[in-house]
C-alpha cells in the first residue's frame, strides 16, 4: 500500500467501513433503548394500572386488604417476567441472523467419498506403472449461464508433461479444478486409467488421492519449510525432504540457510521471494508422492533456465508422473510432450509449427 501511495485512499475506505459499522451499531442500540423505553412504559402502565384497580375494590368492599396484597404480588412478578421477555428481542434478532449463516453452511452439498476405499485400490494397484488422465466430450457451464467447455477432450499420459496454454480467463485454471473434482462437469466423461492395467476410475473428490497440485499464488503457510512439506506427509524423513528439495531447485537456497530445512516461514512465505516460494510449493508437491501432478502457473516466478530445470528434473525421477502444467510463458513449451490450447471452448492440440510460432513471438 505504501509502495503504490495508496494510504490515503485505503484510510478513506476504512474509515468508510468504521463509520458504516457505527452507523448499524448505532441503529442496533437505537432499537434496543426503544425497546427497553416501551418496555418501561408499558410496566408501569400495568403496575399502576393494578394498584389502582386493587385500591378501587378494596375501598369498593369486593375484596380485603390481604386479598390485594397477593394481587399485587402476583402482578409484580408477572410484570418481572414481561420485562425479561421483552428484552429478548435484540438477542433473538442476532440468534436469529446467525442461525441463517449456520443454516446456510449446514445446507452445503456434502461430498461424495463413499469410493474412498476404491481409489485407494486404484492407487496402489497403479502407481508403479502410472496414470492416465482422460476427459472426453466434457462440457462445462458457471453458474451464471458463462459456458466455459463444449465437448472437450484432454489426455496426459505418465512419462509426459503436456501444457495447457490460452488467454487468463478461458479456463485454464477451472479445467484443472475440473481434474481435482472442486467443479462438477455438466456431461462427459472424465477418468483416470491404470497405464497398465487398463482400470478405470471416475474422478471423484475421493480420487483427489492421486493428485498433487501447485496453485497460483503464494500457498506457503506460517512454521518451518520441514512443517510445510510434512503437511501432506507427516511421516516423511530429512531425507526425503531434502531430494524433492534438489528436484525443484530448492535445496540451493535452502542449504544455505542457518537452521536448513527448519528455517522459519512467514504467512504466504514471508522471508522467501517469490520464485523460492513457489519452488518450495512444488517440494511439497513432490514429496506427496502422487501420479499426476498439477502446476497452475507454478513457475511463473523463475527465470526461464531454472523453469526448464525444475520441470526437467521432474520428469527425470523414477516415478512414473504424469505432469500438467498451465503456463502464459512459451517458453516452457519446449520441454513438453503435448500442448493443448483453449480455442472455441474446446482443447486443440497444437502443431509443431504453432508452438514454435508461439516461443518465437514470445
Amino acid at each position: 500500500i505504501k509502495a503504490f501511495d495508496l494510504v490515503r485512499l485505503y484510510g478513506e475506505r476504512l474509515r468508510g467501513l468504521q463509520k458504516e459499522y457505527l452507523g448499524m451499531k448505532l441503529e442496533f442500540q437505537k432499537m434496543s433503548m426503544a425497546t427497553s423505553i416501551l418496555l418501561s412504559i408499558v410496566g408501569l402502565a400495568v403496575s399502576y394500572s393494578c394498584y389502582g384497580f386493587g385500591i378501587y375494590r378494596v375501598w369498593s368492599g369486593a375484596i380485603s386488604y390481604g386479598t390485594m396484597t397477593m394481587f399485587l404480588s402476583l402482578s409484580g412478578s408477572l410484570t418481572g417476567t414481561l420485562n425479561q421477555l421483552v428484552s429478548l428481542v435484540p438477542t433473538a434478532i442476532s440468534l436469529t441472523t446467525s442461525a441463517g449463516r449456520l443454516m446456510d453452511i449446514l445446507g452445503m452439498p456434502k461430498e461424495d467419498y463413499s469410493d474412498a476405499e476404491h481409489a485407494e485400490k486404484f492407487y496402489e494397484e497403479n502407481r508403479e506403472n502410472g496414470i492416465s488422465l482422460c476427459i472426453s466430450k466434457m462440457s462445462y457451464t458457471y453458474h451464471n449461464g458463462t459456458k466455459v467447455f463444449m465437448r472437450a477432450d484432454f489426455e496426459a499420459h505418465p512419462h509426459e508433461i503436456v501444457a495447457l496454454v490460452g488467454p487468463s480467463g478461458e479456463g485454464k485454471t477451472t479445467l484443472l479444478r475440473i481434474m481435482l473434482a472442486l467443479l462438477h462437469i455438466q456431461s462427459g466423461d472424465e477418468d483416470l486409467v491404470g497405464a497398465k492395467t487398463g482400470e478405470v476410475l471416475t474422478i471423484t473428490p475421493a480420487a483427489r488421492r492421486l493428485f498433487s497440485y501447485v496453485p497460483q499464488g503464494n500457498t506457503m503457510f506460517s512454521g518451518t519449510i520441514a512443517e510445510n512439506m510434512r503437511n501432506v506427509r507427516p511421516d516423511a524423513t530429512d531425507e526425503e525432504i531434502k531430494e524433492v528439495l534438489i528436484v525443484s531447485c530448492a535445496w540451493e537456497f535452502v542449504q544455505k540457510l542457518p537452521d536448513g530445512i527448519y528455517s522459519k516461514v512467514g504467512e504466504r512465505g514471508v522471508g522467501f521471494s517469490e520464485g523460492q516460494a513457489q519452488r518450495l510449493s512444488i517440494a511439497r508437491a513432490l514429496l506427496r508422492r502422487a501420479p499426476i501432478l498439477l502446476l497452475d502457473e507454478a513457475t511463473s516466478a523463475l527465470d526461464v533456465a531454472t523453469e526448464r530445470r525444475v520441470l526437467k528434473n521432474i520428469m527425470q525421477t523414477n516415478e512414473p508422473r504424469t505432469c500438467i502444467v498451465t503456463t502464459h510463458r512459451p517458453t516452457v513449451l519446449s520441454v513438453c510432450r503435448r500442448v493443448y490450447g483453449i480455442r472455441e471452448q474446446r482443447c486443440v492440440v497444437l502443431t509443431a509449427e504453432e508452438v514454435q510460432k508461439m516461443m518465437d513471438e514470445f
